[in-house]
């Protein structure tokens, strides 16, 4: 899909059906939600819930390294007999090429059940002297944990989320996009950019689990 996809906002659309589907199923849940790497006959979760998680993953750590993750591990165990790998086999030869800066999505997006709560808040930009445009946003991240139960507590955030501006208004051509260190739940960024979007974003692409999107984006308006 990456491949047939023209541009990375029609690929958004592919990731949000699987991002809508997941948080559908774990509010219609019955029983218990299982973090990914154990799940068993949830659909949301292995097929709309994974969807997600892989595609970030290789957005994050390069397409490349998820592919040699899964080569390698299918090399391991090709036609091997019982006792048959598991999903924690398959993150001995994935967590390796997962860099320090960013172990604890391997927690987070596989071993727990970690969700975001991302809003824009403000957005707001001047004109220069420079011929350029600031931009100043304010943005609110919060990171929650869930149990299998459905038990939800928030814990401070530490996250490398994209910022982005769109050019349009139906959020369809990506100007700039940069992944910026966040770890407070309140932040203010600036930026000084050549031309003045239409709208900013946190994760414009939409490539975390975030419980509501629509606040993540912002009409930019002038000071």
């Amino acid at each position: 899909m990456k491949k047939m996809a023209e541009t990375p906002m029609e690929m958004r659309e592919f990731i949000k059906y699987d991002h809508d589907r997941y948080l559908r199923g774990r509010n219609s849940e019955t029983e218990k939600e299982l973090p990914l790497y154990k799940v068993e006959n949830q659909g949301h979760i292995h097929y709309g819930k994974g969807a997600v998680i892989l595609y970030a993953l290789q957005d994050y750590i390069g397409e490349e390294k998820v592919n040699m993750a899964l080569k390698s591990f299918l090399e391991e165990y090709r036609y091997v007999g019982p006792p048959y790998p598991t999903s924690l086999d398959f993150l001995d030869h994935l967590e390796p090429l997962v860099p320090d800066s960013l172990k604890y999505l391997i927690d987070d997006w596989f071993k727990e059940i970690a969700l975001y709560d991302n809003r824009l808040k403000k957005a707001t930009y001047s004109e220069l002297e420079n011929g350029k445009y600031g931009v100043r946003l304010e943005i609110e991240t919060y990171k929650i944990k869930a149990d299998s139960l459905g038990n939800e507590s928030n814990v401070d955030p530490n996250e490398w989320i994209d910022i982005g501006f769109f050019m349009d208004d139906n959020e369809e051509v990506l100007v700039y996009s940069e992944r910026t260190k966040i770890n407070a739940e309140k932040t203010e960024m600036y930026f000084e950019l050549d031309s003045l979007p239409r709208k900013a974003a946190i994760d414009p692409r939409m490539l975390l689990i975030d419980r509501v999107y629509d606040d993540n984006v912002k009409t930019i308006s002038e000071e």
